[in-house]
């Protein structure tokens, strides 16, 4: 078939299917339906959904609440369902789950519109939905499920609007919401919308440019919202920008410590394909697909192409390694449907010798691909429905064990945003690694929390097992550490007890006072926040701080407070010595000020002593 013959045929409709493959279609559909609910979640699990989860709770793209561009038609889809459901995650996860049963019946429709046979359509969407990837990313709060069933729903009545065109306008407002729920569905879209224009445009030229307003107002009323809704609208394009620049220079081939392209080529085209061996099958069915319509000009093999091949590629450049399984998404139906096309080549081959055998050999082969993949991928979603995901136990850990507002909570960036959307009440610290981590003044224990498993005996790991779920889901998060912090900071002479109260706590010292803070190597930073007595005030004491014998400042009060950041160049292979000393105290009792018979000369209200880390480019 030429082009211009594949173009009448998209001007008359499919063939009508038989009572039994209507009834065939039903009956999949529905043992598909019935399949969706053994991938929902138990927990969020990714960096991603943490952030959703925030977004949904209080949107804001400035604060990553989610990542820029701000998905903002699944955050609002989530935002209508919240009231109904028990909590920002499950919300999320309606979305995607109502997105997973519409999946076999939207891409069988699309095959159709794009003129594959009936075993081509029932087989690839079949096989679609029980690609591991697909199927477990179905019960999970990603955007990826909802914005692929969306531009395969637009692909599929655009295509139609070229036979019935009042639909191209229904066809441009759904691509214009597929894009509002994920920007790259364009880089799909396109081949579509641009052959439905062609016919659009050929009966009524308002027609089609009315489809092209309908489809870039939802856009830009999508994204315009998400800006408006942020802390501003520079700071919204501000992160935007870093997250453009971020994706230029670190996930993609720009990267110099990225590994070759072609070395990631099996990474990113046949690995999230899923299933163990099976996925080098479906890849060769694939490709004798691929082979065979260059000699037969199968138009509909190559629309295909043209609609998945792009944002393959566009991965492959551009987006993370470490997410490819996921991100493959948005390619697996032309994998399902080729690979399926490729099963009734062989059989159709195998026909001139055999009239009988085609038929039966075709649906029996796809139904082993689809059962093979199905059987290879429920153990991976048994673990994400049972079992809670490690960083959700390790933040209800934190809840239950750490009283807010007392101990002070540090988290590696790589866990920053669980801490940020499950901890919100709590005072947390971001850090980059954990010489970062000040010391503490304070006798309450404060905790550290970061990605993998420390070798530390004091850790708290939670953990999930690298069994198949491994080579489903993005490899990160498997196991988080909760370190409590030592007591790294002793004090000697010259300090009193500690004192606290609402949160606050704080020490006393005499005239000179001396302490003990932990060994660092390289150069740290030495903060410290101190308060005279109020009587003190007026007479601006001198005060001096000393550190491993060297005199590091000589002070004078502003207003009762002294403050101060030193960089020094601290000991690795003992104890750092500090020395506060001041000229004035002030006794309460024998100046007839009060019950406390103590000299006092400085209240140590913060002290910090960490380790410099140079700033990221």
């Amino acid at each position: 078939m030429n082009l211009l013959e594949y173009n009448e045929l998209l001007l008359s409709p499919p063939p009508p299917l038989t009572i039994v493959q209507k009834r065939v279609a039903l009956l999949v559909g529905i043992l598909v339906g019935v399949s969706r609910p053994l991938s929902l979640s138990r927990t969020l699990w990714d960096w991603d959904e943490a952030q959703f989860c925030s977004a949904v709770r209080s949107y804001d793209v400035s604060l990553h609440h989610p990542h820029p561009p701000g998905y903002p038609l699944f955050v609002g889809s989530a935002k209508l369902l919240r009231h109904l459901m028990s909590s920002d995650f499950r919300s999320l996860q309606a979305v995607v789950f109502i997105a997973a049963l519409l999946l076999f019946p939207v891409f069988f429709l699309l095959l159709r519109e794009l003129r594959f046979a009936f075993a081509g359509a029932l087989g690839g969407a079949t096989l679609l939905s029980f690609v591991p990837t697909v199927w477990y990313h179905g019960g999970t709060a990603f955007s990826d499920v909802p914005a692929l069933v969306l531009i395969l729903s637009a692909a599929a009545v655009l295509l139609r609007s070229c036979r019935q065109p009042p639909l191209f306008l229904s066809g441009a407002a759904l691509l214009g919401v597929a894009l509002g729920f994920r920007p790259q569905s364009l880089i799909i879209g396109i081949v579509p919308l641009l052959l439905a224009s062609r016919y659009s445009a050929r009966r009524s030229l308002r027609l089609m440019i009315s489809g092209g307003a309908i489809c870039s107002a939802i856009v830009v009323a999508s994204y315009g919202g998400a800006a408006l809704a942020s802390t501003s609208v520079p700071a919204f394009f501000d992160a935007l920008h870093k997250t453009t620049v971020w994706v230029g220079s670190v996930d993609s081939y720009r990267n110099p410590v990225r590994p070759p392209l072609p070395l990631l080529f099996a990474h990113f085209m046949i690995q999230p394909i899923g299933g163990g061996h099976q996925r080098n099958l479906i890849a060769a069915l694939s490709l004798l697909s691929l082979m065979v319509s260059l000699v037969t000009r199968r138009i509909e093999v190559w629309m295909l192409v043209a609609m998945f091949v792009p944002t393959a590629l566009f991965t492959w450049l551009m987006l993370d390694l470490n997410a490819a399984t996921r991100y493959a998404i948005a390619y697996m139906p032309l994998y399902a449907a080729l690979s399926v096309d490729g099963v009734l080549v062989l059989t159709a081959t195998l026909g001139r010798f055999n009239r009988r055998l085609p038929a039966i050999s075709a649906y029996a082969v796809v139904a082993i691909l689809v059962g093979r993949s199905a059987w290879w991928t429920l153990p991976a979603l048994r673990v994400a429905r049972t079992s809670a995901s490690p960083p959700a136990s390790g933040m209800q850990w934190i809840r239950e064990q750490v009283v807010p507002r007392r101990a002070p909570l540090y988290f590696h960036d790589s866990l920053y945003p669980f801490g940020d959307y499950f901890l919100a009440d709590y005072p947390l610290h971001k850090v980059r690694t954990e010489r970062e981590v000040p010391q503490s003044i304070s006798t309450v224990a404060g905790y550290y929390a970061t990605e993998g498993a420390s070798s530390s005996p004091q850790a708290i790991i939670f953990s999930r097992a690298h069994g198949r779920i491994w080579n489903i889901a993005r490899q990160r998060y498997f196991e988080i550490s909760i370190l409590p912090l030592a007591q790294s900071v002793r004090f000697e002479e010259g300090w009193y007890g500690q004192e606290s109260s609402g949160g606050a706590s704080w020490r006393w010292m005499g005239r000179r006072s001396r302490m003990l803070v932990a060994p660092i190597r390289g150069r740290v930073r030495l903060r410290l926040w101190l308060r005279e007595p109020d009587a003190l005030i007026p007479f601006d004491p001198n005060v001096q701080i000393i550190v491993n014998g060297a005199t590091v400042a000589d002070l004078r009060s502003t207003n009762g407070r002294i403050a101060g950041s030193w960089s020094l160049t601290a000991r690795s292979t003992g104890p750092n010595e500090v020395i506060i000393q001041t000229d004035q105290v002030l006794n309460p009792r024998r100046q007839h000020l009060g019950d406390d018979g103590r000299d006092l000369g400085l209240k140590l209200e913060e002290l910090s002593w960490a380790a410099e880390i140079p700033s990221q480019p």
